[in-house]
């Protein structure tokens, strides 16, 4: 069945293995996108943690940017494709679209055009296909502000994003420790 589940929390919430238990309630195949790299050893355990906590049959895609045309690519057979995180996929664009000295700069319009194309495509590619989507994505308006304009430029991109896909989703979660609140419901009988 069709259906677009988008699923936002803070660091920690829980926002992941919530996502990973909704895909698995639902039954059938599960294609999980991953947009993690691991950079340092710590994300590179926690990136380990996470493959462990997934069931063996899912089949592992790993993506940094261009997901909607990974999964056209790929042509998932799995009825079920769970991507996380969408921030760290705009991350990536971030990351591979600015110099060092530019990561001080709070707009960059050619960034905001990247991460607009990132979003469309994985948009688009859902169109086009008879799959459960489901998102993670941090929610991080709710969190202390920064004087750093490049996590600012960040946050905004990132909030911009997810106001986006809360638009044109199904359904809408939001994780506070550990307990997902239901921003957006589906009509009765759709899953």
């Amino acid at each position: 069945m069709k259906k677009f589940v988008l699923v936002l929390g803070g660091a920690r919430s829980g926002k992941s293995e919530f996502a990973e238990k909704l895909a698995a309630s639902i039954g059938g195949g599960v294609v999980f996108v991953a947009t993690g790299s691991p950079v340092d050893e710590a994300l590179r355990l926690r990136i380990q943690r996470n493959r462990a906590r997934r069931p063996q049959a899912w089949r592992t895609l790993e993506v940094g940017t261009s997901i909607g045309r990974a999964l056209a690519k790929d042509a998932p057979a799995e009825p079920i494709v769970l991507l996380d995180s969408l921030s760290g996929a705009i991350a990536n664009v971030v990351l591979r679209s600015r110099s060092r000295e530019k990561l001080s700069e709070r707009a960059d319009p050619d960034v905001e055009q990247k991460v607009d194309a990132e979003v469309a495509g994985l948009l688009n590619w859902y169109g086009r296909n008879e799959k459960t989507l489901i998102v993670v994505s941090d929610e991080l308006s709710m969190g202390a502000t920064t004087a750093l304009p490049s996590v600012g430029a960040y946050a905004e991109l990132n909030g911009q994003t997810n106001r986006r896909l809360a638009d044109v989703a199904d359904e809408v979660f939001l994780m506070i420790a550990g307990i997902p609140l239901n921003l957006k419901e589906s009509p009765k009988g759709l899953l």
